[in-house]
């Protein structure tokens, strides 16, 4: 069997796996909506220029941020559904969408700034991907960068309880979710310096102490925004970490 024949048959199942998630996922009305949003906050001081590509779509999220704050946006995502949701719904606005895998998707246009929305945690290969990613920005572009934390207090809480026999451990959501590993703040950073960009800094966002549902039940909005606000002084420690970086040659 060739190389060729296999990525074919990998990338059938990644389809698969992807359909799998997309059934089912949204972040709309969620607690991990109002995290999202916190993370935006947090990292739309180190937006630039006019042009984007958002790696990921999901269920668009993010990808209505971009079109208020970009003049052109690119997205790619191999998950049909998101695709053809955000498709019909942003079709009057700046934006051009490519039903693609990251792995095989082609493009001679530079970009100011490329997002990476939680998507390291589920493709094969996030070193590759972020290499493929530093050829498509421009020489003072940047790439943004955001995942799941490991060494979030909650996740801590969950390996005291025997929940998860270790905190970089899949736990049943995870597992649902497609995550194929679950990154610290130093593995990011490890995996960044390992593709062709350069780590410009690194934050985390909010500090999580109850599940998605707990939060849900419990958390006031006021509550929220405080645990975001705490979360400040201790990223390490949050519930998701990011990365803004830049070309090694730049």
């Amino acid at each position: 069997m060739t190389d060729t024949q296999t990525e074919a048959i990998d990338l059938v199942s990644e389809k698969e796996r992807l359909k799998q998630v997309s059934d089912w996922y949204t972040a709309w009305g969620t607690a991990d909506h109002q995290v999202v949003k916190f993370l935006q906050e947090e990292m739309q001081p180190f937006f630039r220029g006019t042009h984007a590509l958002e790696l990921g779509c999901s269920d668009g999220v993010w990808t209505r941020l971009l079109v208020e704050k970009f003049e052109r946006v690119v997205v790619v995502d191999a998950a049909e559904k998101y695709v053809n949701l955000l498709r019909a719904q942003l079709k009057d606005r700046n934006i051009e969408f490519h039903l693609n895998f990251f792995e095989e998707f082609e493009t001679s246009e530079k970009f100011d700034a490329i997002f990476m929305i939680n998507i390291l945690e589920h493709v094969l290969d996030p070193v590759q991907i972020m290499s493929r990613a530093a050829r498509w920005l421009k020489p003072d572009g940047i790439i943004l960068i955001n995942v799941p934390n490991a060494e979030s207090v909650h996740r801590k809480i969950g390996q005291a309880l025997d929940m998860i026999p270790e905190t970089t451990a899949l736990n049943p959501l995870d597992q649902r979710l497609g995550h194929r590993r679950v990154y610290t703040w130093d593995t990011l950073a490890a995996d960044v310096r390992a593709s062709d960009l350069k780590l410009l800094h690194l934050g985390g966002v909010f500090l999580k102490v109850l599940s998605n549902a707990q939060m849900e039940q419990f958390f006031t909005p006021e509550l929220m925004r405080a645990f975001y606000q705490v979360g400040r002084e201790f990223p390490r420690q949050c519930a998701t970490i990011y990365a803004i970086c830049g070309r090694e040659s730049a």
